[in-house]
């Protein structure tokens, strides 16, 4: 997980910022282990890691992420208000949100708000897909097992396909 978050690091230093946020899920598994559907990771490059969940995920989040990421719960709908105590609290100038996956309306709340609230706070997009790209071994060992498997059931289903079959009857 180390290894990412340097990755992670290195994208928003790329960038000029000093911490990003991420929301989107494939993210937030992959950077924290969290595999909920709705959280907030913000990550700073001077050391800060805070995953923001509602009362829903805060258990689930707990038991999943490693040592050295703080989880934070916060009530819905005061995600803007936890957020801006966070960054408050480590002082940082200029965050990134993956501008690419946010819905218009939430980008424009964050960014008024956080603007408004940390003075002098610049709030940018980033794009921190990148760091995904670049399969791990152990994504690459995973990767072949889901291909096994898959190879597997395609063998096991083919002698149910006839012409004139039913689809429910070769799911069934």
């Amino acid at each position: 997980m180390e290894n990412r978050i340097e990755k992670l690091m290195a994208i928003i230093e790329g960038e000029g910022a000093d911490a990003v946020v991420l929301t989107k899920p494939e993210h937030l598994y992959y950077f924290t282990g969290f595999v909920g559907t709705l959280g907030y990771f913000l990550a700073s490059r001077g050391g800060a890691r805070v995953l923001l969940v509602d009362s829903r995920y805060t258990t689930q989040a707990r038991e999943q992420v490693p040592p050295g990421i703080d989880v934070v719960e916060f009530r819905l709908p005061g995600i803007t208000d936890a957020l801006t105590r966070q960054i408050q609290r480590i002082n940082i100038r200029r965050v990134g949100f993956e501008g690419n996956h946010l819905v218009y309306s939430e980008w424009n709340r964050f960014s008024a708000c956080l603007a408004q609230a940390v003075d002098g706070l610049e709030v940018i997009s980033i794009d921190v897909s990148s760091a995904r790209m670049i399969k791990e071994e152990e994504e690459i060992s995973k990767i072949k097992t889901a291909v096994q498997i898959a190879c597997e059931a395609l063998r096991r289903t083919l002698p149910a396909v006839r012409p004139g079959g039913r689809e429910m009857d070769v799911a069934a």
